[in-house]
């Protein structure tokens, strides 16, 4: 559960760094219009990617899957026999 909460914190703000550096490298020359795009748009990708895992594994370690072999029903107590009454 800490690596996905560590992965959407990680990724939350390397995401978010890498959309607001792109505007200034353009103002600067260094990257064009279209590099900014391609960028973006890797950058986006590879985030939704990474936060995409990140639930998974916390929706995993939050509700662990049960075991095939084992019944999730309890018995019920057995019934008190009929000759007694």
């Amino acid at each position: 559960m800490l690596i996905a909460l560590i992965l959407l914190l990680v990724t939350g703000v390397v995401g978010t760094a890498a959309n607001a550096v792109l505007p200034f490298l353009i103002l600067r020359g260094d990257v064009g219009v279209a590099g900014n795009g391609l960028i973006l748009a890797a950058v986006g990708v590879v985030r939704t990617l990474l936060d995409t895992a990140a639930w998974v594994l916390l929706l995993l370690a939050l509700f662990p899957r049960r075991g095939r072999g084992r019944p999730n029903v309890v018995a019920a107590p057995p019934r008190p026999n009929s000759d007694t009454f």
